[in-house]
């Protein structure tokens, strides 16, 4: 099983039904092909490597769509793992995050960023591991610098809860 993760679908005049998208993954072969909320994450079988169907979707997404599309592309294991390895406490008061990232020099990058004193930042197995104030995602240093043109190809986010929900639908 993998998981597939759209980049800025639904946001930003850039609308793509659940039920047009799980087409476009079942025309490119995959099978078992699941939706979860309406954000772009797409659960599926194949036995392409991750390469390739992250190339295969992009394309898929950009001739169906018509939009830049950028996707993050994890096996089923990684996603568990992602939940178990999460390293800041789960406070009411702080949204916990992972960023997905494409690219190593950005995954460093991301790391360097400026930080608000109550945000915070650590590296994880292919992702990284982000905390802030519940209101500030958009408006703390991280926030805002992580919103950069310059990462929009190699990186998305996620709640940790939308992650529970996604690994709570691969079977």
């Amino acid at each position: 099983m993998f998981v597939c993760l759209l980049r800025g679908i639904n946001v930003n005049g850039i609308k793509i039904k659940n039920h047009d998208l799980k087409i476009v993954f079942e025309q490119l072969g995959f099978t078992d092909v699941t939706l979860v909320l309406q954000t772009g994450n797409v659960i599926y079988n194949t036995d392409l490597d991750l390469a390739a169907q992250k190339e295969m979707i992009e394309n898929a997404l950009r001739e169906t769509f018509n939009y830049e599309a950028f996707v993050i592309v994890r096996d089923a294991q990684e996603m568990h793992s992602l939940i178990d390895d999460y390293p800041f406490d789960l406070r009411n008061d702080m949204q916990p995050y992972v960023i997905f990232v494409n690219s190593d020099v950005v995954m460093q990058d991301l790391l360097l960023l400026p930080r608000d004193p109550d945000e915070f930042v650590q590296l994880g197995n292919n992702v990284v591991y982000w905390t802030v104030r519940k209101g500030m995602t958009l408006d703390s240093k991280f926030g805002n610098a992580l919103g950069k043109k310059m990462y929009k190809s190699d990186t998305t986010s996620r709640n940790l809860r939308s992650i529970e929900k996604i690994v709570a639908k691969i079977k």
